[in-house]
């Protein structure tokens, strides 16, 4: 096992040791030291769901490395500033009138509750620019490890090969086929909930128009909509309860008709589109990602929640591959160059 100086220093080595370090301390209590990991553990997420869409720009285009990475970040700046220039007069608009809603009531009767929570409202000002500052070095990170990368999984070949010769195969394998159920999962989820950001904010505007009502920012509770659709069990609940509370400062009937909608869009999401969609992505039947949601929700864990169904379309696929004793199934070529 040719273990050297040079893969300590490789950026992969770092990447994952950081991830791992992350996972165990959090799992013993140590936030306090897994904070120190975060920004490699978050490096390696973003490196993973990053690396398609570059490799995708460079082929579709037949644009260099260099050229599709700063293409892609350019891509992301631009749909950040276009979000930020729609939603920023919503925004204000919101603030606004939350604001009228408090000076129509006595600011002495608020005064006292406000100095109470003065302490925790600076703690979480101070953990915003913590958390602006870890999505930056994340972001860097990433840039520089997939400028001089290829893809993780590809980098991961060439970390193991040389240490473990044709050993690696099979981990190799497993871990490609997890990725590719991962991938899938993650597809189907973001068409998901950009599905019910569009319906919410088509319907709140058609019932803007037809009723006579006032429902305030529909750009803006569908963007919370699909934000808050991208986390399982918890997010839909929170990101309706955002949009009743921006309906009700317009009224209690744009209340009403809000809420009613999210909840509509929920059971339709719920009973037939995410057992459907998300089940035909990972290659699983309706009754198998019902069977495992709600088996990860019996739990109350987050994050077994959030990888139920990629993690049992995985299982799946690896118990045939078993079966088959791996016959049919085999690593990217880009990998295999790596294989002594």
């Amino acid at each position: 096992m040719d273990f050297n100086r040079h893969t300590l220093q490789s950026p992969l080595f770092l990447i994952l040791l950081g991830a791992l370090l992350y996972w165990l301390l959090e799992q013993k209590g140590l936030s306090f030291l897994a904070a120190c990991c975060k920004p490699l553990a978050y490096a390696a997420l973003c490196i993973y769901l990053l690396e398609p869409a570059v490799a995708s720009l460079s082929r579709r285009f037949r644009l260099s490395r260099v050229g599709a990475l700063l293409l892609t970040f350019a891509l992301l700046a631009l749909t950040l500033f276009f979000l930020l220039y729609l939603l920023l007069p919503d925004l204000t608009r919101a603030v606004l009138s939350l604001a009228d809603l408090l000076a129509k009531t006595s600011l002495a009767s608020h005064l006292p509750l406000l100095l109470e929570n003065a302490a925790p409202l600076l703690e979480r000002a101070g953990g915003l620019v913590e958390n602006i500052s870890t999505l930056l070095a994340t972001l860097l990170m990433s840039f520089y490890f997939l400028l001089t990368h290829e893809s993780l999984g590809e980098s991961l070949a060439a970390f193991l090969y040389p240490l473990c010769g044709r050993r690696a195969d099979r981990p190799l394998l497993i871990l490609h086929l997890l990725s590719q159920s991962c991938r899938r999962f993650l597809g189907r989820k973001l068409l998901l909930a950009f599905l019910q950001g569009v319906l919410l904010f088509l319907s709140t505007q058609g019932a803007n128009l037809l009723f006579h009502l006032h429902i305030p920012s529909p750009l803006l509770l569908g963007l919370l909509t699909f934000l808050g659709n991208l986390i399982p069990l918890f997010g839909p609940i929170a990101a309706a309860l955002l949009c009743g509370v921006l309906a009700y400062l317009a009224g209690l009937p744009e209340l009403i008709v809000t809420l009613c909608l999210t909840a509509l869009f929920q059971q339709l999401d719920n009973l037939i589109l995410s057992p459907r969609l998300l089940g035909s992505g990972a290659g699983l039947s309706p009754f198998s990602t019902l069977a495992a949601l709600s088996v990860a929700a019996s739990t109350g864990s987050l994050t077994l929640i959030l990888l139920a169904v990629p993690l049992a379309a995985f299982g799946q696929t690896l118990f045939r591959a078993w079966r088959a004793n791996f016959n049919g199934y085999r690593l990217p070529d880009r990998w295999l160059r790596y294989r002594p």
